[in-house]
């Protein structure tokens, strides 16, 4: 915590394993991941905030050509995105449970993948405007570099709550920009000043569903 730069920076051609790690008031990223292969980075229990305030830098930075997968974890106040996770460019899924992107200075959670995308248990409330570019949306998923789908549910009894909640984001509580097949279940979005929910199914001939169930668009 308090370091001049980064708080955590990874550089590898490996799988990256990082977990029960609170990072905090750095003047660069929270945590840096960067994997030029496919390994398959795995982030668990981290509590990262109050990064990059004086430099404009999201709390988690993550990229990849492998899987990314995120749990039980929270990055809040940093001073632009909460989590930018790019694995665009090979072919590894992301998959985000139990997690929080709230109250920072941009979007709260932003993926750009070229396969499966999966959220479950996702909060992503009060983020803010930055800038034109980065409007501040409570989650940005961009998978559609392929026609692979977007999950997000939350099971019964889930923690923290039972829905996906999506609150009071400068832009949309939800933008999905895809070429698959796209389901939503138990989500919770109200007060945005965008829209709650926004899916662009970008490539209209292959027809691919959409279906949102058991959820609260409201305000």
């Amino acid at each position: 915590s308090d370091n001049d730069s980064a708080g955590l920076v990874f550089h590898t051609n490996g799988p990256v394993t990082l977990k029960n790690a609170d990072v905090i008031e750095n003047k660069s990223w929270g945590v840096m991941v960067q994997s030029d292969e496919a390994g398959t980075v795995t982030l668990a229990s981290l509590y990262i905030t109050d990064n990059g305030l004086a430099t404009d830098r999201a709390g988690l930075l993550v990229e990849t050509a492998g899987s990314i997968i995120i749990t039980d974890s929270v990055s809040a106040y940093n001073g632009r995105n909460g989590a930018d996770l790019y694995n665009y460019l090979g072919y590894g899924t992301v998959t985000v449970k139990n997690s929080q992107f709230n109250l920072n200075k941009a979007t709260g959670l932003l993926i750009q993948s070229n396969n499966v995308v999966t959220l479950t248990n996702v909060d992503a409330w009060s983020n803010e405007y930055f800038d034109p570019f980065d409007p501040g949306y409570g989650v940005y998923i961009d998978n559609s570099w392929s026609t692979a789908g977007v999950t997000i549910y939350a099971p019964a009894a889930a923690y923290p709550t039972d829905y996906n909640l999506y609150q009071d984001n400068a832009a949309g509580g939800l933008h999905i920009l895809t070429n698959g097949a796209v389901s939503l279940a138990k989500i919770d979005a109200h007060e945005n000043t965008g829209d709650g929910v926004s899916v662009e199914n970008l490539d209209l001939d292959l027809m691919k569903p959409v279906s949102v169930v058991n959820s609260l668009l409201t305000d």
